[in-house]
């Protein structure tokens, strides 16, 4: 039935196409006089009274004819509430190629229909012009969705809109195709140039996108991940005898953790089998993304005897909660590599992405800085792609002093046309989570160190932007982010038991008095791709090839093998790890894990980039879309 159907739509707009592709010809070849001053032009006439006979499929679409006239004429159609003139196509004068465009509804019912189109020129009779046949829609049920909202709040609709009545949006497709097809391809340009990256694949990526998920998980407010809690590093290690994944996080109390697996653990087997360049896409994802119930891992351990051996571990699928907030605490000085503190408190923290289901969590994660006392704090941003613009909105709150309550951090502009308008998202001083109102802990903040990558991105470079715009020191450290300034609002419908989530852009970021455009990404303030260049020392060089990568046995807070992290702790003390012309103050003594490294591996010959399937996005959930509004009145 399924091909029956598609048959049918691919016969109905090749008959459109063929009708219609020829319609701005004015040849003597192509015309059909009439003996009531008129005579229609490309369209093939194939009615005995010189009329035409136009049939179209059943989407809401648009129609042109084109004819010669000799007197001043006027256009109508009687009854008919699915067929539309173009404003200003009504009436006209004498002249040749003149144009009308139709607009119709779609069909919707359960039959074709038809609608005669007449002209009246000078003083003669009224008479038919065209007869429009529709059949009845075929168009997929969620495609009309995306449709209707790409029309209407897509941030640029103006070009989707030209598009769609030039008749070049393919609805024959469905779901994820239709919206890659719409939205891509030579037809756009550079004109939604925003809406996309090239990734690791050559290929460009939308940032628009489509998913589909069960009931069960649309019920859950705070739906848990079953599987191992590993999140592996999206660039696969390459070394003279085969492949490796690094571990970059484990989420708590999921099976790997509970196994003892954590961060920068290196795995070179899995289920007995090395990694190697035959398998490590298809091994790859049965850890990140996994379909079955158990795995083994096989990862390197160093034994008393200095030797390279590998460990298996045995891991059983549940569920887990993966909070986005990976690490929190107060940093302990060094001594003997130079780091003194003195009256200094240093707090860091690992954040994952902005997801609104765990505010609670970076909440509590804040407050415990501020009771710590923590007078300067390093944000790591690096796995970061961003999330809920409401949660970046808080976490900048509590970077900074109650008193900005109420001023806007972010403008988000919308298309002039989109009914919801532009939203103002201003700095609070309290939330309300799960109907419970909570007073969000200050930092009372001046500057903070950013570690970033080009992961980092939306929401993570609208914390960044939002705080440089209130003239807050907001100082990067590592690379150049990814550079998305544009969000998407964020809505789901159900058809049975499945829940679809469209997410168009339709708002970019406005910083009032601010008028820095990171497009491009934000520029690293200490750039590791300029000092590359720049030192001297081998080890220190390999470090940062590997970056943003964790060390080997690299878990979070360990400064002393975490570059980034490294170099923000020298910065907060007046100083650098990097002994370069450039350097500023104290240059401290940073080992950069390379011995780490090397004693547990040997050097990587390059690495592979797998194409990350990780939420790139800076969003507003319907919920928080309706509070901005309520807020803003």
């Amino acid at each position: 039935m399924k091909k029956v159907l598609s048959f049918i739509l691919q016969w109905s707009l090749i008959v459109c196409v063929a009708i219609f592709a020829c319609s701005c010809l004015d040849s003597e070849d192509d015309t059909t006089k009439t003996k009531n001053g008129f005579e229609i032009i490309g369209t093939p006439v194939n009615e005995k009274d010189g009329s035409a006979k136009i049939y179209c499929d059943g989407r809401a679409q648009s129609v042109s004819l084109s004819f010669n006239v000799y007197e001043d004429y006027t256009i109508t159609i009687d009854n008919s509430d699915w067929v539309s003139i173009n404003p200003g196509d009504e009436k006209g004068e004498a002249g040749v190629s003149r144009g009308l465009k139709l607009q119709l509804a779609e069909n919707t019912g359960d039959m074709t229909r038809g609608a005669t189109v007449y002209i009246t020129v000078g003083d003669n009779p009224r008479c038919k012009l065209a007869t429009i046949m529709q059949s009845v829609s075929t168009l997929d049920t969620i495609v009309k969705w995306m449709d209707e909202r790409l029309e209407n709040e897509y941030y640029w609709l103006d070009k989707y809109r030209e598009l769609k009545q030039a008749n070049k949006i393919d609805y024959s497709l469905t779901g994820s195709e239709f919206l890659t097809a719409a939205l891509t391809g030579n037809k756009w340009g550079n004109v939604n140039k925003d809406d996309g990256y090239v990734g690791a694949d050559g290929k460009w990526h939308l940032f628009s996108y489509l998913r589909q998920y069960s009931a069960s998980r649309a019920a859950s407010d705070v739906e848990p991940t079953f599987g191992f809690g590993i999140e592996l590093c999206w660039t696969v290690i390459v070394f003279s005898d085969g492949y490796g994944f690094l571990i970059d996080h484990v989420y708590p109390s999921s099976p790997a953790e509970v196994a003892g697996l954590q961060r920068g653990d290196l795995i070179l087997q899995v289920n007995g089998q090395s990694i190697s360049a035959n398998n490590y896409e298809t091994l790859f994802y049965s850890i990140q993304t996994p379909t079955s119930k158990s795995i083994s891992v096989g990862r390197n351990e160093v034994n008393a005897a200095g030797e390279n051996v590998i460990r298996k571990y045995d891991l059983a699928a549940s569920y887990y909660h993966p909070s986005p907030v990976a690490y929190c605490d107060l940093l302990k000085e060094n001594t003997e590599l130079g780091f003194v503190f003195g009256d200094k408190k240093i707090g860091y923290i690992s954040y994952m992405s902005f997801d609104g289901d765990y505010d609670d969590e970076l909440i509590s994660a804040l407050a415990y800085l501020e009771r710590s006392g923590a007078t300067d704090i390093v944000i790591d941003l690096r796995a970061n792609g961003g999330g809920s613009v409401l949660s970046s909105s808080y976490f900048a709150s509590m970077l900074l002093p109650a008193s900005y309550a109420g001023k806007e951090m972010v403008e988000l502009e919308r298309h002039k046309e989109n009914e919801y308008g532009n939203s103002s998202v201003e700095f609070v001083s309290e939330v309300e989570i799960d109907e419970q109102k909570i007073t969000l802990p200050h930092l009372n903040l001046n500057s903070v160190y950013f570690l970033t990558s080009g992961d980092t991105a939306s929401a993570s470079e609208m914390l960044i932007m939002g705080l440089r715009a209130q003239g807050i020191e907001a100082k990067t450290i590592g690379t150049r982010t990814m550079g998305k300034d544009c969000g998407m609002d964020v809505m789901t419908v159900s058809l049975g038991s499945t829940y679809y989530e469209f997410a168009p852009i339709t708002f970019m970021n406005i910083f009032k008095g601010y008028d820095v455009d990171f497009a491009e990404g934000i520029e690293a303030d200490v750039d590791f791709g300029m000092l590359k260049m720049l030192v001297k020392d081998e080890d220190v060089k390999e470090a940062l090839d590997w970056y943003p990568l964790p060390e080997v046995g690299g878990v979070w807070g360990n400064y002393t093998v975490d570059i980034a992290l490294g170099e923000a702790v020298a910065n907060i003390l007046g100083g650098t790890i990097f002994d370069v012309p450039s350097a500023q103050g104290k240059i401290f003594r940073h080992p950069a894990a390379v011995k780490t490294r090397a004693a547990n591996h040997q050097r990587a010959d390059k690495f592979k980039t797998i194409e990350s399937n990780r939420s790139v996005g800076m969003y507003l959930l319907e919920h928080e879309r309706e509070q901005l509004q309520s807020l803003n009145k």
